[in-house]
């Protein structure tokens, strides 16, 4: 028996030109340190740090009736369009009021795809479930310069009392 392919982030090949130290985690390619773990510490610390979470788990709920739905089967309290929240391991975001964004640990997301599916085809809610894992990026930015970085890159103000924390 084989073992199954090594998954690569859209940002694999960045990482072997610039030497990036790589480790298998749930199947992926990801990088264990871009520098000195002391460095990328206290980046994160005192400026900013990147990381590449590309193999995190990433599945959209679609539907009319996909908030109740995921009320009923995570647990999801009340969320306003544009916030998340986390629930079992899980943070889910609303980015609209029929569109859902859930981001699960890495290996997590067939068994929780599978489960929502499960129950979705138990009920007679018009539920779609994709997994979007393969063709979606997930970036995290950490530190006290992190708004300032976001703020350059996209235009926006992410200020914390225009972006809270959570926000999508």
């Amino acid at each position: 028996m084989s073992n199954p392919p090594i998954k690569l982030t859209p940002l694999h090949s960045f990482f072997q030109q610039c030497n990036v130290q790589l480790i298998e985690h749930q199947g992926w390619e990801t990088p264990q340190v871009y520098t000195t773990r002391e460095a990328e510490l206290e980046a994160a610390q005192q400026r900013v740090a990147i990381a590449d979470v590309s193999s995190n788990g990433k599945i959209m709920v679609q539907g009319d009736q996909a908030h109740s739905f995921l009320a009923v089967v995570l647990g999801l309290p009340v969320v306003s369009v544009n916030a998340g929240t986390s629930v079992m391991d899980v943070r889910i975001y609303r980015l609209r009021n029929d569109i859902f964004f859930i981001s699960t640990l890495p290996g997590k997301e067939e068994i929780i795809k599978e489960n929502l599916v499960t129950v979705t085809q138990e009920s007679d809610q018009f539920i779609t479930i994709t997994d979007v894992t393969h063709g979606r990026s997930e970036i995290m930015v950490i530190g006290p310069n992190s708004q300032e970085l976001l703020s350059k890159l996209c235009g926006l103000d992410f200020h914390p009392s225009v972006f809270p924390n959570m926000a999508a």
